[in-house]
């Protein structure tokens, strides 16, 4: 049958999960925010600054965040830090250099740009399987 491969590719395992998105560039947000739509997932907010994800994230109470690490004005895995010292928050990074960011010792579930959306996916549910054991 037409479309069967299709359905088979996209089994999201978790769906409808809210989503914040910590991106700076807007052309960028609006791509992840179709793909992490398409997934079945609903972007609760997009934020563009760690002060803006922060907030955000206090504001929204989201199910996920995912977080670039270079941010124009401030820095994502310091958002993360400042967020996780007030609550457990499920998350991931993405990078265009995750050697950059694993030479800081981090140790998150991170996706580097560009990614495709069954790597999006994959690393979605990577994140639930070691946080919430899903």
């Amino acid at each position: 049958m037409a479309g069967q491969g299709t359905a088979a590719l996209r089994r999201p395992t978790i769906a409808g999960l809210r989503i914040l998105l910590v991106e700076d560039e807007a052309m960028l947000g609006l791509l992840f925010s179709v793909m992490i739509e398409s997934l079945g997932h609903v972007v609760c907010g997009v934020a563009t600054t760690e002060t803006g994800a922060v907030q955000a994230a206090a504001d929204l109470n989201p199910d996920l965040m995912i977080v670039d690490v270079g941010l124009g004005r401030g820095d994502g895995v310091a958002a993360m830090a400042q967020i996780l010292a007030l609550r457990r928050t499920p998350h991931m990074f993405i990078s265009g250099n995750i050697a950059k960011l694993a030479a800081r010792g981090e140790t998150a579930v991170v996706l580097e740009k560009p990614f495709t959306e069954p790597q999006l996916m994959g690393a979605i549910d990577q994140v639930f399987r070691a946080t919430v054991g899903v």
